[in-house]
């Protein structure tokens, strides 16, 4: 609940508000606190930042969705392609398929520009049920995927939003 708090106030433009919110209650969540701060970094191409926050929740749960999700994240944010898709790799290996952790490597290709890809892997999450539709329609990451006409067919599919 505390990382899907910030997630509320980032996802409304009370960015700083929820950047302060995941320090406050650092200690209650630590992987989801990170994973929301490498979020507000990564939105703000801060990879300085961002790189910490995974380092800080690698640290805490190596494997972990959040820490290797955001880890190839970042890493396809930074155009180290091959890296990034070795992280899909490792998802696939960590997550089966039809899980949450799963959806972790969908957003990699989403970064890498491989929408089709994405969105593929997206309308699969949906029939999975594990689709994080809040964070598809509010986060500031995906904004290009958006505008594309694929994403409200998404929408449409009646996915839970978690």
């Amino acid at each position: 609940m505390i990382r899907r708090r910030g997630n509320a106030l980032f996802y409304t433009g009370r960015a700083d508000e929820a950047l302060a919110h995941w320090k406050k209650h650092l200690k209650h969540a630590p992987v989801g606190c990170y994973r929301g701060m490498a979020e507000y970094y990564l939105a703000r191409k801060d990879f300085v930042q961002a790189e910490q926050m995974v380092q800080e929740s690698e640290a805490i749960a190596p494997e972990s969705q959040a820490a290797v999700g955001t880890r190839g994240l970042l890493l396809a944010l930074r155009g180290d392609r091959e890296a990034a898709l070795a992280v899909i790799a490792r998802l696939n290996q960590l997550f089966k398929k039809g899980s949450a952790g799963r959806v972790a490597g969908s957003y990699i290709y989403y970064a890498l520009g491989e929408f089709d890809r994405f969105f593929e892997e997206m309308f699969a999450a949906a029939s999975d049920h594990t689709l994080e539709a809040v964070v598809l329609r509010f986060s500031p990451l995906f904004e290009t995927a958006r505008r594309d006409p694929r994403f409200i067919m998404l929408m449409a599919t009646g996915a839970r939003f978690r």
